[in-house]
């Protein structure tokens, strides 16, 4: 049995994840896991960063369906990109172009029946369903939407770069990545000093630690360092080194 994996910014409370799965389950006969539906609605950045440091984890031939779709109705194009032994179907919007092992191909395909407004159901489902029961023509194609969550910009001493996740703890997760400890992150008028091992070592501060996924993090113990930061998806954030006589 396949595994679909779906990601979306769909959430809990409408019907649209449930409608979705039945559609696909309806065609074809998969295991679906749910990635997450907690993107910030049409957020493509957080919906690369979650799917770009996680579809490693799944089993090999998981096909990742994802639908962050702020374009959905228009003419924006649905794609099909395969990575090393992943498949990978959304929209032509960049989410899906990471890195650079991977090939991207159009779809070939007519639907009927397809709402305006609800093409994770009416188009992507099918195609999910088209892969997996091999019977889907697809055009391998060379132009495409591409961006990078891990670009950020270099100036002396700075980095400069993002918001890209804030989890259920409220910990603030940004594109940067330094091996060094000799730095300060500063995000809306905060300066964060304090580095952090592990999330319960500072119990008072704010600290910035290396998460999971290797980028920085800035938190604060049992406490939502978002909300008290007022930090949104998307706010800038600087990591600046520190020279030794400042120490």
């Amino acid at each position: 049995m396949r595994t679909v994996v779906f990601l979306s910014d769909f959430g809990y409370l409408d019907p649209y994840v449930g409608i979705v799965k039945g559609a696909i389950k309806s065609s074809c006969n998969v295991e679906i896991i749910d990635l997450s539906h907690n993107i910030d609605s049409f957020k493509l950045k957080s919906a690369q960063f979650i799917l770009k440091h996680s579809y490693k984890y799944f089993p090999e031939g998981s096909i990742f369906l994802v639908v962050v779709d702020p374009e959905v109705g228009s003419f924006a194009r649905p794609i099909v990109v395969k990575r090393k032994n992943y498949t990978f179907v959304g929209r032509d919007n960049g989410i899906l172009t990471f890195d650079n092992d991977f090939k991207v191909f159009s779809v070939d395909e007519g639907f009927k029946d397809v709402s305006a407004t609800f093409h994770a159901r009416d188009v992507f489902a099918k195609i999910v369903c088209k892969i997996i029961n091999k019977k889907i023509n697809l055009t391998k194609i060379e132009s495409f939407e591409k961006f990078n969550i891990e670009e950020v910009v270099f100036s002396k001493d700075e980095q400069k770069g993002e918001v890209l996740w804030i989890d259920k703890f409220g910990n603030i997760i940004t594109n940067i990545k330094t091996n060094s400890n000799n730095y300060e992150l500063v995000i809306n008028g905060f300066t964060i000093e304090k580095k952090a091992q592990y999330y319960a070592e500072f119990k008072e501060s704010f600290f910035a630690i290396e998460g999971s996924f290797g980028f920085l993090e800035i938190a604060k113990y049992q406490d939502s360092a978002a909300k008290i930061l007022n930090v949104k998806i998307g706010n800038n954030v600087i990591v600046r080194s520190k020279n030794e006589s400042n120490n």
